[in-house]
């Protein structure tokens, strides 16, 4: 006997096997009940949730030899072709391989046809938002100017695809993603009919990995069903699909944040060769990512392992990788713009240190603290950080000290020289001492202040002369006439400075 796979054997052949949706079945059958047939539908709702069975079930409603039903019997020349596709009154079309203009003339000549063995002709045409603006038009005119005995229903998982002037000729039903427990309990049914042993959390895990799909979890239980023979198990699960991915996304944000690139890139690298595409890895960190913001959001139960990520951090991470996923529209290398959005996100949260910087000391340094306080600052102050800080408070002041050079911490004071050549930043900074001592209070160096200084001229001419000499120069200077003019500092945003 052929092998009928789980999804065909257990499609739902009347309304009352549908799951989830009975928001939509409530109408259809009152529809059916009371003979008020539409010439067109719309069926949107994402993959798997059962859009073109309750089209099948409402044609054979239409056209069951028992007349216009809610409860097609399943049993009657009519019901029984619907049900394996061979009825010629019943057509499904595929939108994304018919999507042109002459497929679309070719379905008005055969609409305009009288059925054959039912009452109606029922057009499904899947996957509806793939045809083409031509063929949009084309069906347009069949929707305006209906024939007799014809109903067309338009499934689609991306409806804003649609062209207006469609879907306001339909009436349009909006699937929604089939719960956990709905899910589950269609596993429970299956698991008994076909005399499986299967453990109650591998039921709810694979429920959670299908996001709704119906279809996707049945896929999925059947692979478990091939793979473990009878009795299915925890250790069965893991054995085949890998650790749940809810662990490898948390373990993911968690590694951002710690830093840990080498461990981010084997787990995208494991991902890949497992055989996910770059955009569906992003796909399921995002919905994670979402996920675990909205339960921070709302205060709802968490694991403890990612109570330490901040919001902020999480919408950062989530915008990025929806950036990224954009961008990979146009890209022939999605693994490696992966991996270095990925590195760039890492460097930007391991970076970003606090001024103050907590480390291990030895003894002796704890005694030297306790005697002069101050040395506790001049060893945790960080320039660049301070720039970093002062960029993000204010621009325009930061564009002046981003041309100092930290010096030392002295007792209570912060040495900073500029060049030579920038005296007149140097006469900036000093009218802005008030403001940056302010500031230095607000990050934790209270009572500390700037003490600004310009390059002396004979220490300029020194490197001036030192510059001349180098073999960087010299070199020049063999291959080009010229001399050197004016020495001036690049000054150029680290890699930190730029994100900001």
């Amino acid at each position: 006997m052929e092998y009928i796979t789980l999804y065909r054997k257990y499609r739902p052949k009347d309304f009352s096997e549908i799951k989830g949706q009975e928001h939509i079945t409530k109408i259809l059958i009152n529809t059916l009940e009371k003979n008020m047939i539409s010439h067109a539908y719309l069926f949107s709702g994402p993959k798997g949730t059962g859009k073109t069975t309750v089209a099948r079930i409402f044609a054979k409603g239409l056209n069951c030899d028992e007349g216009i039903t809610s409860k097609p019997c399943n049993k009657c020349k009519n019901c029984l072709s619907i049900n394996d596709g061979t009825n010629i009154d019943v057509i499904e079309i595929d939108g994304a391989s018919n999507r042109g203009i002459d497929e679309v003339r070719s379905l008005k000549e055969r609409v305009s046809l009288s059925p054959t063995f039912g009452r109606y002709r029922v057009f499904i045409i899947d996957e509806s938002h793939m045809l083409t603006q031509e063929a949009f038009n084309a069906l347009l005119k069949t929707l305006e100017e209906p024939p007799q005995k014809t109903v067309i229903i338009l499934a689609t998982t991306d409806p804003q695809k649609l062209p207006l002037t469609i879907i306001s000729r339909c009436i349009r039903f909006n699937f929604k993603r089939i719960g956990i427990n709905d899910l589950v309990d269609m596993g429970r049914t299956i698991a008994k009919n076909e005399k499986i042993s299967v453990d109650e959390e591998v039921l709810y895990k694979i429920a959670e990995a299908s996001d709704g799909s119906l279809r996707d979890f049945i896929s999925l239980f059947e692979q478990l069903i091939l793979f473990s023979g009878e009795k299915i198990d925890i250790e069965n699960l893991l054995s085949l699909f890998g650790e749940s991915e809810d662990e490898v996304y948390k373990d993911f944000f968690i590694g951002i944040q710690n830093g840990e690139d080498a461990k981010i890139l084997s787990m995208i690298g494991e991902l890949i060769n497992s055989g996910k595409e770059v955009q569906e890895i992003l796909r399921g960190i995002i919905g994670y990512g979402r996920k675990i913001l909205f339960k921070k959001i709302f205060e709802e139960e968490i694991d403890s392992e990612v109570k330490s990520l901040k919001k902020d951090f999480i919408i950062d991470v989530i915008d990025n990788l929806i950036e990224l996923f954009s961008e990979l529209r146009y890209s022939n290398f999605p693994r490696f713009m992966f991996e270095i959005r990925v590195l760039k996100l890492i460097l930007k949260y391991s970076k970003t240190k606090p001024l103050i910087v907590e480390e291990e000391k030895p003894q002796k340094v704890i005694e030297e603290e306790k005697k002069a306080p101050h040395l506790i600052k001049e060893r945790s102050f960080i320039w660049d950080d301070f720039l970093l800080n002062l960029k993000n408070k204010n621009r325009a002041i930061y564009s002046i000290m981003r041309f100092g050079k930290f010096i030392e911490i002295k007792e209570d004071k912060i040495y900073v020289q500029f060049p030579y050549s920038s005296k007149f930043q140097k006469e900036m900074a000093d009218e802005k001492k008030d403001f940056l001592r302010n500031f230095l209070s607000e990050l934790g160096y209270k009572n500390y202040d700037f003490d600004f200084s310009i390059q002396s001229e004979e220490d300029y001419l020194k490197e001036r002369e030192e510059i001349e000499k180098s073999e960087e120069v010299t070199t020049l200077f063999k291959y080009f006439d010229g001399k050197v003019e004016k020495i001036e500092e690049n000054i150029e945003d680290t890699e930190d400075e730029k994100k900001n």
